[in-house]
């Protein structure tokens, strides 16, 4: 038998601790694979228009549900806008007012679809071609205010000051502006849940509701 050279003794050493570090590396990958969660609960992105088990297991109303009644009833509503006020001799100046969550959807879920659906409306080409979307005169007041080094006030929107009097943020004639205020509403029966969204155009100065009109979502 031929006696390994001092090199061939050195290459087995190397092999073999090559060959142990591999198995300890398998072995490490292999653990960690085990412990790993499973494809899909890994907290990867889903299309936020898929309705997930944590949906249906939930007691309140899906999200892509949500989402979906929220973008149909904005695309309804800035059409329905335009047309009740189609025949105005200026163009109008729409605010959004207040939106009453009056259902079991949660707070947050529904300062979502709010927020989602002023977005929507916002960037409707029928409302921005045929309308003046405000922000509230107080809000933009108030950061007005901070940008000037000052504090907050509470700016009604109708008051008579502008930015000419250097006092405060764009005004507009009252007549010619409108105010969207919204219900979000909800019944049951059963396993039957229907949603209602409740929307109205209010002139400011004579409180008059010029146009009402209900969107609705049933789920079973």
């Amino acid at each position: 038998m031929k006696t390994p050279t001092p090199q061939t003794r050195n290459f087995r050493r190397l092999g073999g601790g090559m060959t142990a570090w591999a198995l300890a590396l398998s072995a490490i990958a292999l653990a960690a694979g085990c412990t790993s969660a499973p494809r899909g609960d890994s907290g990867g992105r889903i299309d936020p228009y898929e309705t997930t088990q944590a949906d249906r297991n939930s007691g309140y109303i899906s999200l892509p549900a949500l989402l979906e009644a929220t973008d149909t009833a904005a695309e309804q509503l800035a059409g329905d806008i335009v047309d009740v006020l189609a025949g105005a001799n200026s163009r109008k100046v729409l605010e959004v007012g207040t939106i009453n969550n009056m259902t079991s959807t949660p707070s947050n879920d529904f300062r979502m679809i709010v927020t989602r659906l002023k977005a929507k409306l916002r960037s409707s080409p029928v409302i921005r071609n045929n309308l003046m979307f405000v922000e509230s005169r107080s809000r933009v007041d108030n950061d007005l205010q901070r940008l000037n080094g000052g504090g907050g006030d509470n700016g009604d929107i109708l008051q008579e000051t502008g930015p000419n009097t250097g006092s405060g943020s764009a005004t507009y004639n009252p007549q010619d502006m409108v105010i969207l205020y919204g219900e979000f509403m909800e019944a049951s029966r059963g396993s039957r849940r229907t949603y209602f969204y409740e929307f109205k155009l209010v002139n400011p100065t004579t409180r008059e509701e010029i146009w009402a009109k209900s969107y609705d979502l049933s789920l079973k």
